[in-house]
């Protein structure tokens, strides 16, 4: 994970809050986090800039911008408002939203515009719980990455792991997968991660509960520090 000076808890309305890297919040009660007056405003003029900037205000690549017109893809929805800008900026993120909010795409957006091309090792880890969802995940990846080439292998069961090792010695940018079958490839060597420095867990609440993080905690102390 990277250098990260603070984290912002989001949902598709805004920013909820900043929480500080000792876990404290300003605004808390009983656990859970509520919208100061200030933030919401901010949250509903950053909306309102969106709306009238579309993608260009995030200073995208031109490939990554390009390929975001041709998939119709112009104008952020509310949770790809506060993300995008968030992620660019290399700050842990926290989002909460609904299927269908474009969801994926704030952080995939980002993510293809953060990892350098001529590097051939993987650069960022995305986990999810389901076969099903990686290769979605994947799959608008590509598409958002077509112009600038991102390649992103996809690891998951019932699928040849002798193919996915082959992925993973040509070049890969990203890799998405299952937590099982990324635990595999780590173990037997076949998955470098020297070079990871972002890392999502995609459907997060769902991770937890299939009991994967007291071994997932090791391997996020391994990942490559940015800042």
């Amino acid at each position: 994970m990277g250098v990260v000076r603070s984290t912002f808890v989001i949902d598709e309305n805004g920013v909820i809050e900043k929480v500080y890297p000792k876990g404290e919040a300003r605004y808390q009660r009983g656990g859970n986090f509520r919208i100061s007056e200030r933030t919401a405003l901010m949250a509903e003029q950053t909306g309102k800039q969106a709306e009238q900037q579309g993608f260009a205000q995030y200073g995208l690549e031109d490939s990554i911008y390009r390929a975001l017109q041709l998939l119709g893809l112009q104008q952020p929805t509310p949770v790809q408002q506060q993300v995008i800008p968030q992620v660019l900026q290399k700050r842990d993120v926290i989002a909460q939203a609904q299927t269908g909010s474009g969801k994926t795409a704030a952080y995939a957006i980002p993510l293809c515009q953060l990892v350098d091309w001529e590097e051939n090792k993987p650069q960022v880890m995305i986990l999810t719980p389901t076969r099903e969802l990686a290769m979605q995940v994947q799959q608008e990846i590509l598409d958002i990455g077509k112009l600038k080439r991102i390649k992103a292998p996809a690891l998951y069961g019932k699928h040849s792991f002798r193919q996915q090792e082959k992925d993973l010695k040509q070049k890969s940018h990203m890799v998405v997968g299952t937590p099982g079958r990324v635990l595999d490839h780590l173990e037997r060597g076949t998955l470098f991660t020297g070079y990871i420095g972002y890392l999502v867990i995609d459907e997060a609440d769902e991770m937890f509960h299939m009991g994967f993080w007291s071994r997932w905690s090791k391997f996020c102390l391994t990942c490559r520090k940015i800042g």
